[in-house]
């Protein structure tokens, strides 16, 4: 149980809540703090560029101290803090210069040591060395070779892809032209299919006005004769 929660819900007493703002040497702190993740990386080069940035900060922290003036009553907080700031500089530091020997001593090799003992005589010592030579040549020529194969699959594929990029596009031309020709050979059909619609109306009329006139001459021809034979009585 928290005995302050206790006595301010017991007394009645409202709560102070105090919320305490960063310092600038708190700002400090967190930047050395970040260094120190930051030194857990796997690459040597990421430690040099690490260091750097740890030393144009230590300069940078040096002037900033030299800058300030301080009151005699706030010296000793003053100086505390100070010695607190260059104690985890320090820290990190240190560390980070052991990380740099471990990858010094991980990846470094020396080469095995010859002897007079370990060799018959001076022919034996350079006959070694260059069977290890040539094993090291073996190795890097078949890296090489490697390599290139790699880069040569690679823009193969590479050309591969583009083709058939390419050939997709045309064949997406070639759909969409011949969809176009379908719909302009579909009107067209339409058009002549109205066309011979429009041509058997036509056609039509002409017969029933055939028929009508041949129907009406007849007509006319049956009132002159009729008239005709009229008279002449």
């Amino acid at each position: 149980m928290n005995i302050t929660d206790e006595f301010y819900r017991i007394s009645g007493v409202d709560k102070i809540k105090y919320i305490r703002e960063d310092t600038f040497y708190d700002t400090i702190i967190k930047d050395i703090e970040n260094i120190n993740r930051n030194i857990n990386v796997m690459c040597y080069n990421k430690l040099i560029s690490i260091e750097d940035e740890l030393e144009k900060m230590t300069k940078e922290i040096n002037d900033l101290f030299s800058s300030i003036g301080v009151e005699n009553e706030l010296k000793d907080h003053f100086n505390g803090i100070k010695f607190i700031i260059f104690k985890r500089l320090g820290n990190v530091t240190k560390r980070l210069e052991d990380r740099k020997l471990e990858f010094i001593n991980k990846n470094v090799e020396l080469e095995p040591e010859y002897s007079k003992d370990n060799f018959l005589d001076f022919d034996d010592a350079k006959n070694v060395v260059e069977d290890q030579y040539d094993q090291e040549m073996k190795v890097y020529e078949q890296e090489i070779k490697m390599r290139d194969e790699y880069e040569q699959a690679r823009k193969s594929i590479s050309e591969i892809k583009n083709i058939q990029k390419i050939i997709t596009v045309n064949l997406m031309e070639q759909g969409e032209q011949i969809e176009n020709i379908i719909k302009k050979n579909k009107n067209i059909k339409k058009n002549v299919d109205g066309t011979v619609d429009e041509l058997k109306k036509i056609k039509d009329k002409r017969r029933r006005s055939r028929r009508m006139l041949f129907i009406l001459q007849l007509c006319v021809i049956f009132i002159l004769l009729f008239l005709h034979f009229f008279y002449c009585k």
